[in-house]
């Protein structure tokens, strides 16, 4: 199963998520697959910190994209791609070979144009491969009480893929794991809440590959 975090704006919380999905699932005794396509490579230093035990490789170019993939398909469990902020091109190949297309954003203005973007790639994709990959909203970086982000989560369906039951609130330890080389839930109990919240989601998008590998 082929998993992708994309979105053509940096910064949404693509390495944030697809980490912290790639630890969960290697936790739970699953063969897991990591491709950094990003040039800042952060999430490949990151999870070289976090769990040793997933299989880590770091692609910028096109046909090592998809080489590595074919390599990496029915081989190990899950394959989760950490795509890359601007590269359209890495990014349709990511997405040929996708079986799930999650698209962090933020409440932002920019964030949402970006998104806007790869959303389009998507679809010309979808109309491509006749299906797949089923693609979801995921949003990041919520503050409830701010005005953009009732704007984002008012938008909806209208940005022409569906939205993630679960989101991540604008917590500071998701800016701090990083820099601890960890997850949130091995970083004690004042991160309860971003630990529940990011398990959660992690629950949501395994039962969204379950049904896209249907």
């Amino acid at each position: 199963m082929v998993t992708s975090f994309v979105n053509a704006k940096g910064g949404v919380g693509k390495t944030t998520i697809s980490v912290h999905y790639a630890v969960w699932l290697a936790e739970r005794g699953a063969k897991v697959a990591f491709i950094d396509a990003d040039k800042q490579q952060l999430s490949s230093r990151w999870l070289q910190q976090a769990d040793r035990g997933v299989d880590l490789w770091t692609i910028e170019h096109e046909q090592e994209m998809l080489d590595r993939i074919a390599m990496v398909r029915g081989r190990w469990d899950h394959l989760i791609i950490d795509g890359p902020a601007g590269d359209t091109g890495l990014t349709r190949v990511i997405l040929l070979r996708s079986d799930l297309a999650c698209l962090p954003c933020g409440p932002s203005d920019l964030d949402l144009a970006g998104t806007r973007q790869e959303i389009r790639i998507i679809h010309d994709v979808q109309e491509i491969r006749g299906g797949p990959p089923q693609a979801w909203f995921v949003p990041n970086r919520v503050n409830p009480d701010q005005v953009l982000t009732r704007e984002l989560l008012a938008v909806g369906d209208q940005v022409g893929i569906p939205f993630t039951d679960h989101y991540l609130r604008l917590r500071f330890p998701y800016a701090d794991a990083p820099g601890q080389g960890s997850v949130v839930w091995r970083m004690g109990a004042i991160r309860r809440h971003a630990a529940e919240e990011v398990r959660s989601l992690c629950e949501e998008i395994y039962a969204k590959e379950i049904d896209a590998g249907r």
